[in-house]
């Protein structure tokens, strides 16, 4: 009798999730009538405000989030095909003061995100140019649940300059036009269900017997 034993099929993708550094990733506020910063290093949410906040501190006040993410690297044979942020939105608020649903969920924002790296989060998450600025739009519509963004580019610029963190600002354009005088609040999960996750997706590297792989960036073969 002749045994024909099965093939082991390869594992040539690998996906990996990468889980916010929570110590590192916070909601910072800034009151722009006192110049007076403020940050909740243990809040359970990512917020980002702009306009007027009473329940923070009179007067105008504009927010910015930093999700921090561990730089982790290459597994040995593979190379990064995407990395993608992924944040679950949890609720919007308007600048209307009628606060009935579904009428605070309702207001579109656009959600913008930076690469960035500093050394401390006080107040340099304001005054810090990013790396490559407004890398990607977040959020341009009013949902609630896990949004994704493709953040490869520079998390591969992370690996190629030893970075421990992988860091990202949100924050709404420069130009957002406050118009009324209630609060605009787009919010994040930071929970232990919706921890701010980095899913990084390795596609194995093909030998020379293999069939020809797709095109790889000069970036990821610097790399090895």
């Amino acid at each position: 009798m002749l045994l024909i034993a099965a093939a082991t099929p390869k594992n040539d993708v690998i996906v990996d999730t990468l889980y916010a550094v929570l110590p590192l990733t916070n909601s910072i506020f800034h009151n722009m009538l006192t110049d007076a910063y403020m940050y909740y290093p243990n809040y359970t949410s990512l917020g980002i405000h702009y306009g007027r906040i009473a329940y923070l501190d009179p007067g105008i006040v504009e927010g910015r989030s930093v999700v921090t993410f561990p730089t982790c690297s290459v597994p040995i044979g593979y190379h990064i095909q995407r990395a993608e942020i992924s944040l679950y939105c949890e609720w919007y608020l308007n600048n209307s003061q009628d606060w009935i649903w579904p009428y605070y969920y309702s207001t579109p924002y656009q959600v913008m995100i930076d690469h960035v790296q500093f050394d401390s989060i006080l107040p340099a998450v304001f005054g810090q140019i990013a790396l490559t600025p407004d890398i990607a739009v977040v959020q341009d519509s009013a949902y609630i649940g896990w949004i994704g963004t493709d953040v490869t580019d520079c998390y591969l610029d992370d690996l190629q300059q030893s970075r421990t963190y992988s860091q990202y600002r949100l924050h709404f354009p420069p130009d957002y036009d406050v118009t009324g005088f209630q609060t605009d609040l787009v919010q994040y999960g930071r929970l232990n269900w919706g921890t701010p996750k980095l899913v990084i997706t390795y596609q194995q590297d093909v030998s020379n017997s293999d069939e020809v792989s797709p095109t790889v960036s000069s970036l990821v073969k610097r790399l090895y």
